[in-house]
């Protein structure tokens, strides 16, 4: 329900220069998204960012939904809104997923894909990631060695987050570099 608190106040206040104040609900709703009835569905709401260096770099966030229907219209009428006005590198997606996947040099070498797949709604960076999400077996966090120690460090206190601090320094060191050069002596400690 917080989205759709978060969606009424952005419609009640507008974009300047973009949506007048009551203007974006109308305008998406012209177009078949009704975000009340999308706030209303939501369920759990997961994700997870992983590897250890730009070749294995991946994420996705994961969001359960009540009603599958209103996702798969919903996700497939922004791809459709998308690709209407002329959003560059934007493609629908079938099969498994449906959705859209969008290509630029700007989110780097893997496509975003959002879909719908029963009452799953995936956002992921590269097709992995998604296939991943969509997954019913696999590795949960909650199995590997470093979750299970940080989770007896932290004894009773419940863990919101976890990092690898060591893959995010090696990650963080690539991605930033050459621009802005990370100062891998000085984060260490703190990843540590």
């Amino acid at each position: 329900v917080r989205l759709g608190a978060l969606v009424d106040q952005l419609d009640e206040n507008g974009v300047p220069g973009q949506f007048k104040p009551g203007q974006i609900k109308l305008a998406l709703g012209a177009v078949g998204i009704n975000i009340d009835a999308i706030a209303e569905s939501i369920g759990d709401v997961g994700g997870f960012v992983e590897g250890s260096d730009q070749a294995t770099f991946g994420g996705t966030l994961l969001v359960e939904t009540d009603n599958a229907t209103e996702a798969k219209k919903t996700i497939a009428n922004l791809g459709r809104l998308l690709r209407q006005v002329g959003a560059s590198g934007v493609t629908a997606i079938s099969g498994e997923l449906s959705g859209f996947s969008v290509h630029s040099p700007t989110l780097g070498p893997r496509p975003l894909i959002v879909g719908a797949e029963g009452e799953k709604v995936v956002i992921a960076y590269g097709a992995m990631a998604a296939a991943q999400a969509l997954r019913t077996q696999g590795k949960a966090l909650g199995t590997t060695a470093d979750f299970e120690a940080a989770k007896k460090a932290l004894g009773s206190t419940p863990i919101r987050a976890f990092v690898a601090g060591g893959s995010v320094l090696t990650l963080g060191t690539e991605l930033l570099a050459p621009k802005e050069p990370l100062d891998a002596a000085a984060v260490a400690p703190s990843l540590r």
